[in-house]
């Protein structure tokens, strides 16, 4: 190969290698802050099902194209209470919850981020005085067993949340195809497409 050709060849190669570096550190920037997501199902089966709505968040740090991540998260979940046998009960209940979650983050090419949760950091609280028992007609004798009983559901409900949770947050690993536009954040994760709105 003629000097000429090698020396094209390595200026080409250099070209692509500082236009890639532009494009991650351009992505890294332009991420930076805080989105917040729409409605999300967790779960659905019998057991009951499960929303999620997510706020992430993408924080300058020691780490060159990236830094911390968190994510915090409101839930909601509706499903039949069940007995203490664990027989379902003619009742169904609704509840609601937070969540959150800290990380690392970095940006890794001009459309691909890569995240790390602490598992660690994953807490889970779920609000006992949301925890709603639904039925058309409760009497106090009613009311009565249904207070009885409703240390158990908590039990079961958060048990049931903090599997969902953690099932989620663990997935979030790797953000593929992020397009960042105006107050829009769009990218995939497993083939899943989620769409973000800048928060203020």
């Amino acid at each position: 190969m003629s000097a000429y050709k090698i020396i094209t060849a390595a200026t080409a190669a250099g070209l692509l290698f500082l236009t890639a570096c532009s494009g991650t550190s351009s992505l890294a920037k332009n991420i930076e802050g805080s989105w917040s997501g729409t409605p999300k199902s967790l779960s659905t089966d019998i057991a009951g099902s499960t929303t999620i709505v997510e706020i992430i968040s993408f924080l300058p740090g020691d780490i060159k194209n990236g830094g911390n991540f968190e994510v915090t998260s409101m839930i909601s979940a509706a499903g039949s209470a069940r007995g203490m046998d664990g027989t379902l009960l003619p009742y169904d209940l609704t509840a609601s919850a937070s969540a959150a979650a800290k990380g690392v983050w970095r940006a890794i090419d001009d459309d691909e981020i890569s995240i790390n949760i602490d598992p660690s950091t994953i807490d889970v609280s779920v609000d006992p005085d949301a925890l709603v028992f639904n039925n058309n007609i409760i009497t106090d004798t009613e009311k009565a067993a249904l207070d009885s009983i409703r240390p158990n559901v908590m039990n079961l409900l958060e048990h049931r949340i903090k599997r969902d949770v953690m099932t989620r947050f663990m997935s979030i690993k790797h953000l593929d195809d992020v397009k960042v536009k105006a107050d829009l954040l769009r990218f995939e994760i497993d083939d899943d497409h989620y769409t973000l709105s800048r928060q203020p």
